[in-house]
This record gives C-alpha cells, structure tokens and sequence, in this order.
C-alpha cells in the first residue's frame, strides 16, 4: 500500500538581514536537494501570511463566532517559511532513514549545509486519508 504524507517544517531567519539568503538557501539549494531522496516527490516553500485573513477585513472572520469561535481561529503560524515535501511511498521507515541519511550525508560533505541563520520552528507531518478532491471547471 502506497502511503502519501505531507511533511511541514516551519522556519524563519534568526536575523532579518538574512531573511532573503535564508529564503534563497532554501529554494536553491535545500528543496532541490531533498527532492534527490526516494519517496520524495515535491517541495515546495512557501511564506507566512498569517495576518492576511484580518487585513482583508472577511465577512464573519470576526463578527461570527462560529467562523472563529475564541483559541480556535486562524493561526499565524510559527515562522516566516514552511517547507512542504510531498512523500509517497511503500515503506514508511525506508523512507525516513534515506531522509535522515541525505541530511547526514549533506552536512558531512558541506559545512554550511545549514543556513547559518536557519531556525526551525516546528515540524508536522501530516499523512493523506483520502483520495484528493479537484474543482470541476467549466469546457
């Protein structure tokens, strides 16, 4: 059985002046790279627009409480990027280890692998439960 995730890692620049070479370390060099590892199909990078949803000023997104009932509305997120690597694969734990080997691999051969100014800030993985569900557009 084929298993299909989402991996998240959420991250931003530990100094603002390299927020642009953190952004750019990322889609140049990181997420080409992952994408080498068996299993992994897609990587994309995407920034943080938490506070969009009030700057457009939404009908409900604050007046009804059922849209956003109170500790349960729309999060900011933890960091200013998050990493998305599509993963599909028959061997969940094969997987895993060749990620955790390439991370391993990389670092040994490149000694600023990591961005010097790369801070995690979280991580998910999320594993797909139904098949996926595309808009009809008209002919």
């Amino acid at each position: 059985r084929m298993d299909k995730l989402l991996f998240m890692v959420e991250q931003e620049s530990s100094d603002p002046a390299h927020d642009e070479g953190v952004k750019e370390w990322l889609d140049k060099v990181h997420l080409p790279g992952v994408l080498t590892v068996p299993g992994v199909v897609r990587a994309t990078l995407y920034v943080n627009k938490g506070p969009m949803l009030d700057e457009l000023d939404l009908i409900g997104h604050r007046s009804d409480p059922s849209l956003n009932p109170p500790g349960k509305g729309w999060s900011k997120g933890q960091g200013k990027y998050v990493a998305v690597y599509e993963i599909e694969t028959e061997d969940m734990k094969k997987t895993w280890e060749a990620i955790m080997q390439w991370v391993q691999e990389m670092q040994r051969q490149h000694k600023d692998f990591r961005h010097p100014f790369l801070r995690v800030v979280g991580r998910a993985v999320w594993q797909q439960v139904s098949p996926p569900k595309e808009a009809r557009r008209g002919n």
